[in-house]
């Protein structure tokens, strides 16, 4: 990743959600680490090409569920001196991977408890 150091990692199982979801969720729990660790210079690498260029203010953000995310990120990054936002594709991403799998296990995990059922909501 352009000899980017990794200087944090975060992972956390979020449930039922969108790709472009996650990824702004994402975004939002890097920034808040990045702010209460007092780091002003940030690197992202996402793996959602759509939210990349929409927090590069290349794209519109045209769906509601995303709107929010999207001014609540751009508040965020108001805090920082230098934010940048790449694409990667998800293949070359295997750090990243490795996380949400890992989330994703703990979430099924009926110790976690946080797991959902998909059955008990009618699927």
């Amino acid at each position: 990743m352009n000899g980017a150091e990794i200087v944090e990692e975060y992972k956390e199982f979020i449930g039922d959600t969108t790709n472009n979801q996650a990824e702004y969720r994402a975004v939002l729990a890097a920034l808040d680490i990045a702010a209460e660790k007092g780091y002003t210079h940030l690197d992202f690498f996402l793996d959602s090409q759509l939210v990349a260029e929409q927090l590069n203010r290349n794209y519109k953000v045209k769906e509601k569920g995303l709107q929010q995310l999207f001014l609540e990120a751009w508040n965020k990054i108001q805090g920082f001196t230098k934010v940048t936002f790449s694409f990667i594709p998800r293949e070359k991403n295997t750090e990243a991977d490795r996380l949400v799998n890992e989330a994703l296990d703990e979430g099924e995990d009926p110790d976690f408890g946080v797991g959902v059922d998909s059955e008990e909501e009618g699927e």
